[in-house]
């Protein structure tokens, strides 16, 4: 049976899928725990006008999957197309975030907040302690270490304790030096460390809180 019938009743050739006017794009999904689609994610097209699957082409192989990878399809061009080729196509893992509350001295501290905490003494006197609490996106996700980043020339030290049950705390120690002005330092968190299954990946976002002080 001719299926690809020109004006004048002759058969046209047809197109191959390999011919140089086609493209064929990939675009990511993300793990969800629902069935991901191959033709979810690829896009064939010839000079730029987008194919039809299953009137253009057909797509066949691992084409409808769940957990986070790489996967492949052959793409066979039907109607008015030709030929085979191959397709990779991705579901992301999930990113798992985490976003942190600290406070300091029992008040809660907003990101880049300009507050000023006057301490005095020096060494272990001269200290301010802080708590930081993390909540995940997902849900259901502790990070299991803390990293505290603690950025100030007149710091002294940083003590702080690894967790496993979503909170964090340390005390900072600061030198006794010019009396007269403010200074401060940040304290920049981020959770490591966290067992996450292959379906996930764990975010490298860190937080910052500035904490102004004077010593006195």
């Amino acid at each position: 049976m001719i299926t690809n019938v020109g004006p004048y009743g002759a058969e046209e050739p047809k197109i191959d899928i390999n011919d140089s006017k086609i493209t064929v794009t990939s675009s990511n999904q993300t793990y969800s725990g629902s069935t991901k689609y191959a033709y979810d994610s690829i896009t064939v097209k010839y000079d730029g006008v987008t194919l039809v699957r299953n009137t253009d082409y057909t797509l066949s192989g691992t084409t409808s999957y769940t957990n986070a990878g790489t996967y492949s399809v052959t793409i066979a061009g039907i109607g008015k197309y030709k030929g085979i080729r191959s397709q990779n196509w991705t579901i992301d893992k999930k990113t798992i975030t985490f976003t942190y509350t600290v406070k300091v001295n029992g008040t809660t501290w907003g990101v880049n907040s300009t507050n000023k905490k006057k301490i005095s003494g020096t060494g272990s006197s001269n200290g301010i302690t802080f708590t930081v609490t993390a909540t995940s996106s997902p849900s259901g996700y502790t990070p299991k270490t803390y990293t505290y980043s603690v950025s100030n020339s007149n710091y002294i030290g940083v003590t702080s304790t690894s967790v496993s049950s979503g909170t964090g705390t340390g005390t900072v120690y600061f030198k006794k030096t010019d009396t007269n002005s403010y200074r401060y330092f940040s304290i920049r968190v981020s959770a490591v460390n966290q067992t996450v299954t292959s379906n996930y990946q764990l975010s490298t976002t860190t937080t910052s809180r500035y904490v102004y002080f004077s010593a006195t």
